[in-house]
């Protein structure tokens, strides 16, 4: 079963003020040894851009990938990704993708799949 996610967006303020801080709602896609990838249930329309990924990585140190599928909030610094296609964590793809940098927090989800 997938790991469901709400990522709530606190900065840039202009990032938040034109799509709101969420919750936003998400499936885990990918893990890795330094953040989870999340695929959005639905995009966001920011930049000229349609971001339908967020890679979120613990924004403090000694913060456990574990910790972001944690029923709390956790801190996270978020990489909105504008991509297609599931891009794969690992192999570098996303350092490449365009896409836009964003502070929040991630928790395990108790919305439904919609």
């Amino acid at each position: 079963m997938s790991t469901r996610v709400e990522i709530t967006l606190s900065d840039p303020w202009d990032l938040v003020t034109a799509c709101g801080a969420g919750p936003l709602a998400g499936t885990v896609r990918d893990r890795g040894p330094r953040g989870v990838l999340v695929e959005l249930d639905a995009p966001i329309h920011y930049d000229g851009r349609a971001h339908l990924f967020a890679m979120c990585q613990p924004r403090h140190e000694g913060t456990a990938v574990s910790e972001l599928l944690s029923g709390s909030n956790t801190p996270v610094s978020i990489g909105l990704i504008a991509a297609s296609s599931v891009p794969s964590i690992e192999d570098g793809a996303l350092r490449r993708l365009k896409g836009t940098g964003a502070i929040g927090s991630v928790k395990a989800s108790t919305l439904l799949l919609g």
